[in-house]
Formats: structure tokens, sequence, C-alpha cells
């Protein structure tokens, strides 16, 4: 039987008498801690709803506190003489599951000595469902319409671009008036 459990962020799947680093819980060495909220109990059936694992639990007992291994960051921006750096050490609790436990199972893995009246409901249901498919069965079958049989196949309707929109008219451009300077004499070429 295991469980998915979810604790400091993470989720992890757990089995009885298994030890697990999880992030600092805040309990003292020896104490035992209830861990929730449970995603997931599957042992002979798998508990998975909200409805089923309402009563579900996972046990376990505080070991130890430790620290993980040191992380060391550096940050360096360039240009700027800004260079900084820095360590992280996370708390973790070690733990020891010892008991992974509730939940309610389906009603579809009981037994059905447990209810009795649950059978005569099940059987008048099966008499319903077959009366209905031999219903079915009896009608006549519905047919599709037919096709048209054309000889000429269309091709995708196209729709046709719109027309362009004429500009508008600009005004006449003014006409250019002879100035009254004289103009500067060519040179003459040689010719020869």
């Amino acid at each position: 039987m295991y469980a998915v459990i979810r604790t400091g962020g993470k989720q992890y799947r757990v089995e009885t008498g298994e030890q697990l680093e999880v992030e600092r819980i805040g309990a003292a060495d020896g104490t035992d801690v209830e861990l929730k909220p449970v995603l997931i109990v599957a042992g002979d059936t798998v508990l998975s709803t909200p409805s089923q694992l309402e009563g579900a639990v996972v046990r376990a007992r505080v070991i130890a506190a430790t620290r993980g291994p040191k992380i060391d960051g550096f940050i360096y921006k360039p240009k700027s003489n800004n260079r900084r750096r820095y360590g992280h050490r996370q708390s973790l609790s070690l733990l020891e599951i010892t008991d992974i436990g509730g939940g309610k199972v389906p009603r579809s893995t009981k037994s059905a000595a447990t209810d009795p009246a649950e059978p005569a409901q099940t059987a008048a249901t099966a008499a319903k469902t077959v009366a209905k498919t031999v219903a079915k069965s009896a009608a006549p079958a519905k047919s599709a319409p037919a096709k048209k049989a054309t000889g000429v196949r269309k091709g995708p309707a196209t729709k046709a671009a719109p027309a362009k929109k004429a500009a508008p008219a600009k005004p006449a451009a003014k006409k250019a008036t002879k100035s009254t300077k004289p103009t500067k004499p060519t040179k003459p070429t040689k010719e020869g």
C-alpha cells in the first residue's frame, strides 16, 4: 500500500516504514505528525476522489532535524563593479512513515452481502436496460437520406475580391512661370 502526500510544496510517494527528507515541519524530534493533504491512497483499491479521501491520513514520526547541502550563489553585473556572493542551506526534517490509513472505500467494491436491498435494485435496473435494448432492436432502423448523384462536381465557392475604390483626386499642380532673370550663358564647346 502506498500514498501520495503533499508537504512543503512538493509531492511524495510514500510507503509504510519508508524514511524521507521533507522541508522543515517544525515538530520536535520523536513526535508523531499527520501529513495532509493526502492525494492518492492505493492498495487493493485506489482512492483518489475528494469524497473517498476525506478521512485518509498518513502518520509519520519525526526522526531528526537536518540541513540540506550548501548552495553557493554569485551575482555579477558587468561594467558596474557589481558582484555579490551568497549561500543557502535548506532546513529539513527526516520522517519515518508509520501508518497509511483512512479513506472511504467506493461503493462499487463493497460486497453484496453488506447491503441486502442493493441486489434487488440492481436486478430491477438490469431488467429495465434489457427491455430498452430489446425495444430498440425491434424498432425499424433509420436510414440516411439518399444523396443526389450528379455528374458535375462543383469546386469550392470563391468569393470575388471587392472592387478597389478610386483614390481621391489631387488638386492640379501649379504651372511653372518663366522667370524674368536671364539664364547663365553656356560655355562654348571645342569642336575639333
